[in-house]
């Protein structure tokens, strides 16, 4: 068994605060299992989001001192920094509740990289061929779970407007490259508008927390590069 102590931001409306808890679990808890403990125990109404339990929905990214994880693969002595860890919601989104943020933005942002493949309106015959290299190419964007941590690392990104994250220039990569899109041309042209790849800083902070272990940084580096069909 590992004592640890707890610093959770906990926040309602406009009213944030910060509280500490103790727990002793074994190191191997996952930190889903462990928020779970002290909602039951020594905090109460403690509101966070989970679902599926793996690592495949997004639902429960937080912040663990400072880096965003999966509450529901993280454990919490892999993630304990001299036995402390101080968990916060997502960076960067509107609080509703302690952990629980408003990622409506975010999902704006990514459904307005029209993440959906445009083929032809008649399909080739006998069928359209994909090269066996093709899954690469497609920049990771197919298993990119918009977990919203990539927003909530990157320093560009404002809670208000502007620069919305990686994720939505994933998935425009994604159908860029793919040898059935036919909307490059439009998406390249999105995808540098006014609050696109151009105000990426390459902090590669992204990259560097994304818990799929993709590349974001790498495809707004590809989005500015590429050049319209």
């Amino acid at each position: 068994m590992t004592a640890l102590t707890f610093r959770l931001r906990r926040s309602e409306g406009a009213t944030a605060r910060w509280e500490e808890h103790a727990l002793e679990v074994p190191s191997t808890t996952t930190l889903l299992d462990a928020l779970t403990a002290l909602r039951a125990t020594s905090a109460p109404g403690l509101a966070f989001r989970a679902a599926c339990r793996h690592g495949a929905c997004g639902d429960c990214a937080v912040v663990v001192n400072g880096t965003g994880v999966l509450a529901c693969v993280a454990l919490v002595g892999d993630l304990a920094r001299r036995s402390r860890l101080v968990v916060e919601p997502l960076h960067h989104m509107r609080v509703l509740r302690d952990l629980v943020v408003d990622r409506e933005r975010f999902f704006q942002a990514v459904a307005g990289a029209r993440p959906r493949t445009q083929s032809a309106a008649a399909p080739p015959e006998p069928e359209h061929p994909v090269l066996p290299d093709a899954p690469a190419r497609l920049g990771g964007a197919a298993a990119c779970i918009l977990c919203g941590i990539c927003a909530s690392a990157c320093p560009v990104v404002h809670p208000h407007g502007g620069f919305v994250g990686p994720a939505p220039f994933l998935r425009t990569l994604g159908r860029v490259v793919d040898p059935r899109d036919r909307a490059a041309r439009d998406r390249l042209d999105a995808a540098r508008g006014l609050f696109g790849v151009a105000r990426c800083r390459s902090a590669l902070a992204c990259s560097a927390q994304c818990p799929r272990e993709l590349d974001p940084a790498a495809a707004l580096v590809d989005l500015k590069r590429k050049r319209a069909p």
